[in-house]
């Protein structure tokens, strides 16, 4: 009778957390209840297990117990309840640390503990004991970042003041973007675009010319809300959304006209008109890296160059004209979010 007495008592205070939940968690999105079972075995010491309970009184959990088995395990178990979700966090102490699922934590670590439960309550188990990769994301996040910008420009993009093209990328995203106040002068900049991002994915296109205001773009997972975006200064942000992804095969095999043998006559001919016919022929984008040449504006109709072979690769005469830049420049292939390849073209 007892026994049937406290389980009927838990499950109406279950239901009162839950009603309370509704109009409090579930506006951040936070799932409604989460206990914590603390492990030991049957030697363990009486004062040690009322340490513990002492200490994770604190940690913020719904419910907190204690239970004894001869081979405890950590693990966690996510129910539904009433339309609720009930995450069951079981940890396993020994001396001074507890461990928890994923990760581990000494009895006077209170705020990290609170922190993770908090963080199994916004985001569930999935999320937060999955293992993370670049900006801090699941494998499932990136994925669906990456997603997120494989939209193609339909447009021409040469010419258009770059503030305009910045914010016209940035509301097609399904995403929320935080901008830090450089990036809100960006926002509001005449400068030119010079580069012709039409064909190309948004990320792609997005990430180059947010370079040219010393930006970049990085996903970052908020805890409750999934993954936002993020646009500050380069010094800002050790890791950022690439400016296109390194190709999976050869250059040879990635864009095979690169390697076609042509006669080439260039006497003195300005360096931005020769790439743009090159552009059309093999029907490819050259963006140039607007920080190739650092502080300094990239501008290579100022850039005169001379080549003339009656065979060379179009690859080899790229090389070679970019190399009469001074700074030298470069270039390589690079894939788009949808790979597609172009040309990137970026200091030495």
């Amino acid at each position: 009778m007892n026994r049937i007495a406290i389980n009927f008592k838990y499950f109406a205070v279950l239901s009162v957390c839950c009603m309370l939940c509704g109009s409090t968690a579930n506006a951040q999105n936070n799932d409604c209840l989460v206990e914590l079972e603390i492990y030991s075995t049957p030697t363990t010491p009486a004062t040690l297990r009322h340490q513990w309970l002492e200490a994770l009184s604190e940690v913020q959990a719904d419910r907190v117990s204690s239970k004894t088995t001869r081979k405890p395990k950590p693990s966690v178990e996510e129910t539904s309840y009433a339309g609720s979700k009930v995450i069951l966090v079981k940890g396993v102490i020994g001396n001074r640390k507890i461990k928890l699922p994923g990760k581990s934590f000494s009895i006077t670590d209170k705020a990290g503990i609170k922190n993770y439960l908090q963080s199994l309550r916004a985001d569930g188990a999935k999320t937060t004991l999955a293992d993370k990769k670049a900006f801090g994301l699941t494998s499932e996040q990136l994925v669906s970042v990456h997603s997120n910008f494989t939209g193609t420009l339909s447009n021409s993009t040469k010419d258009q003041q770059s503030g305009r093209l910045l914010n016209r990328l940035l509301q097609s995203l399904p995403m929320t973007t935080n901008l830090s106040p450089s990036a809100r002068a960006a926002l509001r900049s005449d400068t030119t675009v010079t580069n012709e991002y039409q064909g190309l994915a948004t990320g792609t296109a997005l990430s180059v010319e947010l370079r040219r205001h010393d930006l970049v773009l990085r996903p970052s997972p908020k805890q409750g809300r999934g993954v936002e975006l993020e646009i500050v200064t380069t010094s800002q942000a050790p890791e950022s959304w690439p400016t296109g992804w390194p190709t999976k095969a050869a250059p040879v095999t990635t864009f095979p006209k690169l390697f076609e043998v042509t006669a080439l006559q260039l006497n003195n001919i300005q360096l931005d008109s020769v790439l743009n016919a090159i552009s059309r022929r093999l029907k490819i984008e050259f963006i140039v890296d607007p920080a190739a040449w650092g502080s300094k504006p990239v501008d290579l109709s100022t850039v005169k160059v001379t080549y003339n072979k009656a065979r060379s690769s179009y690859s080899a005469a790229i090389g070679n004209v970019l190399n009469q830049s001074k700074p030298q420049l470069r270039y390589e292939i690079r894939l788009d979010e949808n790979e597609q390849a172009f040309i990137w073209i970026t200091g030495n």
